[in-house]
């Protein structure tokens, strides 16, 4: 089967990462059904790793589709940091399909 690289965007904290990854995967359980093969979030290894580095967002982009490897953890890239010290993440992996 092959794979695909996606991504999504939240606003959170960054202790907040891991429930924002757990909704996504949620949603996308819920639009594309739980027999794997989706290409979403919901096939990654269900752990999220912090890229501790605030890039713009090709950058990030870039370095996800670089990075991310199908089976693994999806990585989360602050682009903005927030007055309530929250961020906007970017969000991807390599998700099978």
């Amino acid at each position: 089967m092959g794979a695909t690289v996606e991504f999504y965007k939240v606003k959170c904290k960054k202790n907040e990462l891991d429930n924002k990854a757990n909704e996504l995967r949620k949603e996308a359980r819920y639009d594309y059904g739980h027999s794997g093969y989706t290409g979403t979030i919901a096939e990654d290894n269900g752990s999220v790793e912090l890229i501790d580095d605030i890039m713009s967002e090709n950058d990030a982009e870039e370095f996800i589709l670089n990075t991310a490897k199908k089976w693994e953890e999806t990585l989360a890239i602050p682009l903005v940091k927030h007055d309530d010290n929250s961020y906007t993440f970017l969000l991807g992996g390599c998700y099978s399909c």
